[in-house]
């Protein structure tokens, strides 16, 4: 009884870790018994889409790359675009940003505009939406008193 418990314990926890890990989970009760778990392992890279779902972005201003931005361009009838910029270095009332654009083969442009006062202003983006519609890189510039500039990657 007591080694049944144990290697229940342990196979819930092999699972648990495996199902973290985006690994497949299979659990199958048997007669009067605690449950079978079993996991499968694969390793599969995961890369969202570039247009429909949320995206971790990269930007990199002279030669410094800055992390923790989060982009979703979710598109509509004629090519048009709308989503969310997530800029973690805003206040945290001020972190979503709207966004306008607009999408054509393959082509991606939108914006954003930074809320009144920032140093930042409408930063534009313009980029090449990756194989198998995978992916989003190219580059930005913005209209503020910053007048920043350089390249973005979708992560």
């Amino acid at each position: 009884m007591r080694k049944s418990i144990k290697s229940g314990i342990v196979a819930t926890a092999i699972a648990a870790s495996a199902l973290s890990a985006g690994a497949g989970l299979a659990a199958v009760a048997g007669p009067a018994s605690a449950a079978t778990v079993s996991a499968t392992a694969a390793v599969v890279p995961h890369q969202n889409p570039a247009l429909n779902a949320w995206n971790r972005m990269n930007i990199v201003l002279n030669g410094t790359t800055f992390t923790g931005y989060w982009v979703l361009l979710s598109t509509h009838r004629g090519g048009l675009l709308t989503g969310w910029l997530y800029d973690p270095n805003l206040p945290p009332a001020q972190r979503y940003l709207a966004i306008q654009g607009s999408v054509s083969a393959g082509v991606v442009v939108f914006a954003a505009s930074y809320p009144s006062g920032d140093p930042q202003g409408v930063r534009a983006f313009v980029g090449t939406i990756g194989s198998g519609g995978v992916g989003l890189s190219g580059n930005w510039t913005e209209t503020g008193s910053e007048q920043g500039h350089g390249t973005f990657t979708f992560v």
